[in-house]
């Protein structure tokens, strides 16, 4: 019984730092993709060199913002120029006017920022300086729809990893409370002569709290155990078999788990004696 109780826990332990694992890498890819999703500012053609610097400052005040820079009609045809060649060709022979506007790309810290950032700038004295037309409403949609995935995958791993901790506090608790109980059960005549010579309830408790926090502290290590054996055995192609100790704050993530397990261990442990001890009249509190 303990030794499946020790597996059970352990096994919880393992899909709980393999979530982290996932959240993590989905953080990290997500803010990569970020870096290289601008958020562009299409601004109207009678803005002044003057009116472009001011709402680049004004940009570059928010603590989101990571950098920002004004692109002129020259450097954006030049850009067009490098991928299709054949426009700025169509343009030039039909003697065509550039009709690219000035713009203002910006990079920010989280996709999540370009929503702030758009928010600020339409509440702003700019807004009548940005170009509103149909090419950029769809340009815009379609990043929204791709920002907006992004997000959305971002958030969904956190909240699996938010309901994986609520179930392994739960989970790990009934497990360790049963065995307990069959504990207690099988020792019910040593806990009985206990109390006939007097033992407080200190001392009755004492030998189950100390068996409660090594079943949690036994399952933490295993599950640890089980994870390295796992990076070791079914590497992820791209990273490294260390990833999972680079994690930003993985060590205080480590000792919260013991910490927990341990406390589930002593908790559900108390917890279980004293419903024992009550329910079988044999101790006065």
């Amino acid at each position: 019984m303990t030794v499946a109780t020790i597996l059970s826990i352990s096994l919880i332990l393992v899909i709980f730092n393999v979530l982290i694992t996932v959240n993590q890498i989905t953080k990290t890819s997500v803010n990569k993709l970020a870096n290289k999703i601008n958020y562009v500012v299409y601004l109207q053609d009678d803005t002044t060199i003057e009116e472009q610097n001011e709402m680049k400052k004004f940009i570059d005040k928010f603590n989101y913002t990571i950098s920002s820079e004004i692109v002129t009609k020259e450097n954006a045809l030049k850009e067009i120029e490098e991928k299709y060649p054949t426009t700025v060709e169509f343009l030039s022979e039909f003697e065509i006017e550039n009709p690219l506007p000035v713009s203002i790309k910006v990079v920010t810290k989280e996709i999540e920022d370009h929503e702030k950032l758009e928010e600020e700038i339409f509440k702003s004295k700019y807004q009548d300086s940005i170009l509103r037309s149909e090419v950029k409403n769809q340009y815009n949609n379609t990043i929204e729809n791709i920002v907006s995935n992004l997000v959305k995958v971002k958030q969904f791993s956190l909240q699996i990893l938010l309901w994986m901790i609520i179930t392994f506090i739960t989970a790990g608790g009934l497990i360790i409370f049963n065995a307990l109980k069959t504990t207690l059960y099988t020792r019910k005549n040593e806990i009985q002569i206990m109390q006939f010579v007097g033992a407080t309830f200190r001392k009755i408790t004492m030998p189950f709290i100390i068996e409660g926090a090594l079943l949690g502290g036994l399952s933490f290590l295993l599950g640890i155990g089980l994870m390295l054996a796992m990076i070791q055995l079914l590497p992820l192609q791209g990273l490294e078999n260390t990833y999972f100790f680079e994690i930003p704050s993985i060590t205080k993530i480590l000792i919260l788990e013991a910490v927990i397990s341990v406390s589930i261990g002593i908790l559900t442990s108390l917890h279980a004696v004293n419903n024992y001890l009550n329910s079988k009249k044999i101790f006065d509190a």
